[in-house]
């Protein structure tokens, strides 16, 4: 691949060239992880991530950019772009959780790729709600606080699973993509149950 500003080889993939410095358009092939230079592994260092993204934000921030000319400036932009959206994914487990099962073949967004749920877990799920719904008022804050940590426990034991698997090459994919959806059923459940403390 040639430097699109000096023309000197350089490496696919490689942000910017060695010789002039000036940026490459973002890799459309690499991976979050790869563009975040933080290993493939469901369980991350969340303060690794965090530094690994504020420095290449730094390193890639338009202002660093203003004197390089409207091509430059559109690159660190995007490069800027494409760092948020894999720091936002990795980031948080649920998403990190999809994107994984993604590059393992697996998209769960995509509408023909469906999950079948146990009818046992979709009752509970079912129950939970309806428990909710009926906790409106100051004086439930008990029972509430109750479901929370149930639901809580819950979350972080399906996520302990989940990422055990995730991380084994090896593991089925279908039992990961059935415990993936249930993350997200029980991150629902908690996010409503914060909604109703506001």
């Amino acid at each position: 691949m040639l430097c699109s500003q000096c023309e000197s080889e350089i490496q696919d993939g490689m942000a910017q060239c060695e010789v002039c410095g000036a940026l490459q358009p973002p890799d459309p092939k690499a991976t979050y992880f790869e563009r975040l230079g933080v290993p493939r592994t469901f369980n991350l260092d969340l303060d690794k991530l965090a530094k690994a993204h504020r420095a290449l934000q730094r390193r890639f921030h338009p202002d660093r950019f203003v004197s390089r000319g409207e091509r430059q400036r559109r690159l660190s932009l995007e490069h800027a772009t494409a760092l948020n959206d894999a720091y936002g994914t990795l980031r948080d487990p649920l998403r990190r959780a999809y994107y994984i099962l993604k590059l393992r073949g697996l998209d769960l967004a995509d509408e023909t790729n469906q999950v079948r749920l146990n009818p046992m877990f979709l009752m509970e799920i079912m129950e939970l709600r309806e428990a909710l719904d009926e906790l409106k008022g100051s004086d439930t804050h008990v029972e509430r606080g109750r479901i929370e940590r149930d639901v809580a426990h819950r979350y972080e034991e399906t996520l302990s699973s989940l990422s055990h698997g995730l991380d084994d090459e090896n593991a089925t994919l279908e039992p990961l993509a059935q415990r993936a959806m249930q993350l997200k059923y029980f991150k629902r459940i908690l996010e409503d149950i914060h909604a109703l403390e506001n």
